[in-house]
């Protein structure tokens, strides 16, 4: 498995986590506030965003503890049920489906997005949103596009 390509929800977590603290903007940071208005601190302050990083590592949850008070669930399941779905209206000769369409199929909404999301990642669907917060297109990657659409001789 390459990094960066998680395949479960604790080594999302763990990578989320991972790219956070090695991000510019949680390196500790010193201020000289000598110049500051009345009531603030005066002198050098230090600011560190990792100081509750430790004790969050530490106090991770384990896997059991977030699982195990869940029922059980098979995502595996799950993506072959919004596959099928999917299937069916690619049989029918769509080329694009929208996640409103098919946003219960496997379940819960946020069931058929994780399903969807193992989907285009093992390379059975693509997914296209034309701008943030917009409709989520869910394309059949064996679908030709525009520009590779067969041509008559």
């Amino acid at each position: 498995r390459a990094r960066g390509s998680p395949e479960t929800l604790d080594e999302l977590v763990r990578e989320l986590r991972d790219a956070e603290r090695d991000t510019w903007w949680k390196e500790s940071r010193e201020y000289d506030t000598s110049d500051s208005p009345r009531g603030y601190s005066r002198g050098t302050q230090t600011l560190d965003y990792h100081a509750a990083d430790d004790l969050r590592r530490d106090e991770e949850p384990s896997e059991a503890d977030v699982t195990g008070t869940t029922h059980e669930e098979d995502i595996e399941t799950t993506i072959e049920e919004v596959n099928r779905v999917l299937k069916k209206q690619y049989d029918a000769g769509r080329d694009e489906v929208l996640f409103a369409e098919v946003r219960e199929a496997g379940g819960r909404e946020f069931q058929t997005f994780l399903a969807l999301l193992f989907l285009a990642h093992r390379g059975h669907v693509e997914l296209r949103q034309d701008e943030v917060f917009g409709d989520l297109w869910i394309r059949n990657p064996a679908a030709a596009t525009a520009g590779e659409e067969a041509v008559a001789d």
